[in-house]
Formats: structure tokens, C-alpha cells, sequence
């Protein structure tokens, strides 16, 4: 059986009856329908996500998050994780451990001094 790939809490099966075998399909009542969660699969893929444009001296919010094969936002993924700035911030922690359980990870109040680009590279511990 395939499913969707997007996570849904409760993914509902429609299921219809021909109960006179008229071609005439009734959908059960609603309380009769069968849900499963459809979940996030093991966390693969790890994104930084920082907004495009920022005055200098305006604090930046970098966001972390753990994708599953599919895009789909896990919670499943356990990492410590070395973040590594190209260009001018403060307040960039050098290592960060992302703990399972939750989708995202939100690191505040990073600074930016002069006006130019910065990059926030996100390396496993072994450097890749």
C-alpha cells in the first residue's frame, strides 16, 4: 500500500459500501472511518535557514531544522553539530547538540556588525 509523504496527525481511509450492489456508494458515518498518524521518518537532511536581508546591528534569528527524505520536518534526528560562520557574527555557538523530539531548533540574537554577506555552514562533527 502506498501513502502520502506529508505528515498528517489523522490520515483518514474514505471508505464507501455498495450495500445493494446498485452502483449506488454510501461513505461510512464518520465516526466509523479508520485514521493512522502518517509520521516523519528518520531525520537525513539538516538545513540553517537565515533571512535574506538584515540592516547591520540588527539582531538575526538562525533557525535549524531536520528534514526526512521526503522535505517533511522530523523530530527524529539527534545531532551535535558544528556551525561555522563565512563572513562577520556574533553570538554563533561553535558546537550545538539538537536534542530528539523536536522539529526545530531557533538560536536568537545573533549579530552582524558590518554590511556584508554571511554564511552559516553546518558541519557534522567529523567535518562533512
Amino acid at each position: 500500500m502506498r501513502l502520502q509523504t506529508m505528515v498528517e496527525p489523522t490520515f483518514e481511509f474514505q471508505i464507501i459500501a455498495d450495500p445493494f450492489a446498485c452502483y449506488d456508494f454510501i461513505p461510512l458515518l464518520p465516526e466509523n472511518q479508520v485514521t493512522i498518524a502518517v509520521v516523519p521518518g528518520p531525520g537525513i537532511h539538516w538545513k540553517a535557514v537565515l533571512p535574506t536581508l538584515r540592516q547591520s546591528g540588527d539582531p538575526v534569528c538562525l533557525c535549524l531544522k531536520c528534514e526526512d527524505i521526503w522535505g517533511n520536518p522530523s523530530n527524529q534526528g539527534t545531532e551535535t553539530v558544528k556551525l561555522k560562520a563565512i563572513g562577520s557574527s556574533k553570538g554563533l555557538p561553535g558546537l550545538l547538540a539538537i536534542p530528539k523530539g523536536g522539529f526545530t531548533l531557533i538560536i536568537e540574537d545573533l549579530l552582524v556588525d558590518e554590511d556584508t554577506g554571511v554564511y552559516i555552514r553546518l558541519l557534522s562533527q567529523d567535518g562533512k
